[in-house]
């Protein structure tokens, strides 16, 4: 083989090997659910709403259901107190505030188990927009804990956003993942749930997800320092990458003999 083919095949293999690398695709817990984490420079100041315009703009936008009925945006936060905090933004189209309204954010250190397990799986909810609890896994279930103030932070309320000018369910978490999982960096299991007590249902990330049986819940897989690019999806970067692959086969193939 000539070394026009052998570099041909070279500049392939490094193509394909950075759209993975940027994607960050593993196997998730529940396969095909994924997100990335997002360096945010921005402060995020967890208040239960957008302080200021940039707030949450760095982030990557995952919907739950339809655009009209909940989303969520995940954003690292550097800034704040210098330790390894993650926060999620949890939005839902819900126009009433009720006592029993609920928005539940379940994380674990991507360890895989099919019950809440002690010192491994967390769950953080906010009740009727006000009260904050949090807690660990036993082993078969779930069980209060007090971590301190500055490793969970949550706040919800009814406003409006970038993403929707109507008044509705804004909620923002920011968790020291270091601490409360010794577990910073990604992998690490992740649900998103939203309660509606006036209509007696749920809304989750994954659909079909459970908060009592964490492999059932998606995967934050990866993470990238740059802001999340507006409308560059999978399939984009899918199409990019095989056309620059075509290019570099064309360009590299060895002319025929006259």
């Amino acid at each position: 083989m000539d070394l026009k083919k052998i570099f041909s095949m070279a500049v392939c293999i490094l193509l394909l090997g950075s759209l993975f690398m940027t994607v960050g695709t593993v196997i998730a817990f529940e396969p095909g659910f994924e997100l990335t984490e997002v360096w945010a420079m921005d402060v995020i100041t967890p208040d239960g709403a957008w302080t200021n315009s940039d707030e949450w703009s760095a982030g990557e936008v995952h919907y739950v259901g339809t655009p009209q009925k909940g989303v969520f945006v995940m954003v690292l936060d550097t800034l704040t107190t210098g330790v390894y905090n993650m926060a999620f933004l949890v939005e839902f189209a819900d126009g009433t505030a009720d006592a029993g309204d609920i928005i539940q954010l379940c994380l674990n250190p991507g360890t895989e188990s099919t019950v809440p397990t002690a010192m491994l799986d967390y769950k953080i909810e906010i009740t009727g927009l006000t009260t904050v609890k949090t807690y660990e896994g036993t082993g078969s279930g779930w069980a209060e804990i007090t971590p301190d103030a500055e490793v969970v932070q949550a706040a919800a309320t009814m406003t409006t956003s970038a993403h929707d000018s109507s008044t509705h369910v804004v909620a923002e978490f920011v968790v020291d993942k270091g601490t409360l999982m010794e577990s910073g960096a990604p992998p690490q299991g992740v649900r998103i749930g939203m309660y509606d007590a006036s209509s007696d249902s749920w809304l989750a990330w994954p659909p079909a997800s459970s908060a009592d049986n964490p492999m059932t819940w998606g995967l934050l897989s990866g993470y990238q320092q740059d802001p999340w690019p507006e409308g560059l999806t999978i399939g984009v970067m899918l199409a990019l990458s095989s056309v620059a692959a075509i290019v570099s086969l064309r360009y590299f193939k060895k002319p025929p003999k006259l």
